[in-house]
């Protein structure tokens, strides 16, 4: 699953890009930006998300207990930050090429998630970090799921499905109208995934990353009503 960050790093495009509103870090100045951002044009203006959430305060949310035997998902602490760079180059250079954008958001998650109002969920067998994945702010009335990664070993248990649902049940409870994903048909059983969450394929825009050949979105605008 690829995160969108900009190609190079730039503090000039992360101005353009962001602004003072991610500088501020609020979610709900992120979610009234004027211009709808890349995969999210379709999710309609909103009035902020569901309360002022800065970034401190969303990264130490306590998520629900999404358990299944002895895996739990808690948050992201910086005693993780190793665990989410290794997790995710593993499986990115397995399948793909490391791209300077990975680098990038892996290298410094404080700066390109949290501090921007994103979370980072961490699921853990015993005490061993066995996944992870991302939630950043992408536009009005967007969240965006990334860089989700699970141990090898791990795998065929069910730990990304229950990554997925604890960032989706987060970005219900801020009131998001969209999810958007980037991610590769090669990576079958992820799609499957996917679409078994209820995403659906989108019209491809171009991404900084080389890898992304489809573009995945969840709409969760009359969810109640169905």
């Amino acid at each position: 699953l690829a995160q969108r960050p900009r190609t190079e790093p730039s503090t000039e495009r992360d101005s353009a890009r962001y602004g003072d509103h991610a500088r501020r870090g609020s979610l709900r100045r992120l979610a009234v930006l004027p211009t709808p951002s890349h995969g999210c044009g379709g999710a309609v203006a909103v009035h902020g998300l569901t309360g002022i959430v800065g970034p401190r305060r969303l990264e130490r949310m306590k998520p629900s207990d999404h358990t299944g035997g002895d895996v739990r998902i808690v948050a992201y602490t910086p005693a993780y930050a190793h665990a989410f760079q290794a997790l995710n180059e593993e499986w990115i250079r397995t399948h793909f090429t490391l791209e300077a954008t990975d680098r990038e958001m892996l290298g410094d998650p404080e700066r390109f998630i949290l501090r921007r109002g994103g979370a980072i969920f961490v699921a853990l067998r015993g005490v061993e970090p066995v996944g992870v994945c991302a939630l950043a702010p992408h536009g009005e009335g967007c969240l965006e799921l990334a860089k989700m990664a699970v141990a090898p070993a791990a795998r065929g248990l069910g730990i990304g499905e229950k990554l997925a649902r604890a960032a989706l049940e987060r970005a219900r409870a801020l009131g998001a109208r969209r999810v958007f994903l980037e991610s590769n048909t090669k990576l079958g059983p992820a799609i499957a995934l996917y679409r078994k969450l209820g995403f659906r394929e989108i019209p491809l825009e171009a991404s900084p990353y080389q890898r992304v050949d489809i573009q995945m979105a969840l709409d969760f605008v009359g969810e109640a009503a169905r």
